[in-house]
């Protein structure tokens, strides 16, 4: 008998370690007031803090003395649940090891704003965002690693964003700052979008797999590094599946080395529209509609693309410089 008490206070106790902050039993006179003192709640005990109710805006901070956001984890309510947002929306600072799990978050009212975004004012890593939902913001999810007063640059790195899905907002998931280092953007879907992917003001490095869409002005738009790995499948009437480079971009800085393969592709403008100073391979199935490639050769210097035989078929506009397809 001494054994089974024993026993069972011990499972009492790894049972409260586990316990989810739920907002509905925290203080508070509105459903803002009662998430931000969850979030706080979570930020001290790095329990699991669960989405719920209308949300203004809120921020997820570090505990105070801690330059961190360490361990924690915002979670929807069940299979599919979460928030709606009718201000600007939350905002978690300095994270490290942060994890948005099966979250919807909704726009209340008309389309603006941002949802949620990552803020790095000194350094933010492993931060992982899985099976959720942003539907009807200026910008679903946003990575945001700006430049300091003091001209320092934090980064943002091991960042990941995988089945999830945007709808009906002008950017789905963007990331902004010279240091937002490789992000990985895997099976990512939008809808209504004008851009779903949106890295022209950050994100070097990115490595975006089984991405696509339906009737987005641009599936990736991209200039924001030297290298870009893109893998898109499964893109519906969609304007140009990818943007990527130069002025015509926006954003700084012009990326020397572009990789595209995509598959089950059907756009009604262009497959892409190139801006570079280095070399583009293309590896390019069964594309449907209008299979055009539109390049501008910033480098003043003759540009070769390194393609698959199948893409030999599509037709290329040169608008500047020289370019010139040869086959893999």
């Amino acid at each position: 008998m001494k054994t089974a008490s024993t026993l069972f206070v011990l499972m009492g106790s790894v049972c409260a370690a586990n316990a989810d902050v739920d907002p509905l039993f925290m203080p508070g006179s509105t459903d803002t007031e009662r998430f931000q003192n969850a979030l706080d709640v979570g930020a001290r005990t790095h329990e699991p803090v669960i989405a719920r109710g209308t949300i203004t805006e809120a921020d997820w901070r570090p505990v105070p003395g801690s330059k961190y956001l360490e361990g924690v984890t915002l979670k929807g309510n069940g299979v599919f649940s979460g928030f709606r947002i009718s201000g600007n929306g939350i905002r978690i600072h300095n994270g490290k090891r942060v994890l948005l799990d099966r979250l919807c978050v909704l726009r209340e009212g008309a389309k603006g704003g941002v949802g949620i975004t990552f803020v790095s004012t000194e350094s933010s890593s492993s931060l992982i965002v899985r099976e959720g939902s942003y539907q009807g913001f200026g910008t679903g999810l946003l990575f945001s690693a700006p430049t300091q007063p003091d001209g320092s640059s934090p980064d943002i790195s091991v960042t990941h964003v995988q089945d999830t899905t945007f709808n009906d907002c002008d950017r789905g998931v963007a990331y902004e700052g010279p240091n937002n280092l490789d992000p990985i953007l895997t099976n990512v879907k939008g809808s209504n979008c004008k851009v779903l992917i949106d890295i022209t003001k950050g994100g070097s490095g990115a490595h975006i797999n089984a991405c696509g869409g339906s009737w987005c002005d641009y599936i990736v738009r991209g200039n924001a590094g030297y290298e870009a790995t893109i893998l898109l499948s499964s893109v519906e009437d969609s304007g140009t599946v990818l943007g990527w480079g130069g002025d015509g971009a926006g954003g700084f800085g012009q990326p020397s080395v572009v990789e595209l393969s995509a598959m089950n592709v059907r756009t009604t403008k262009r497959l892409a529209e190139l801006n570079c100073s280095g070399y583009v391979r293309l590896n390019v199935q069964r594309v449907f509609g209008n299979p055009i490639i539109t390049v501008r050769n910033l480098s003043g210097k003759p540009l070769t693309a390194i393609a698959s035989p199948s893409v030999m078929g599509l037709k290329t506009v040169v608008s500047d410089g020289t370019f010139t397809m040869v086959q893999d």
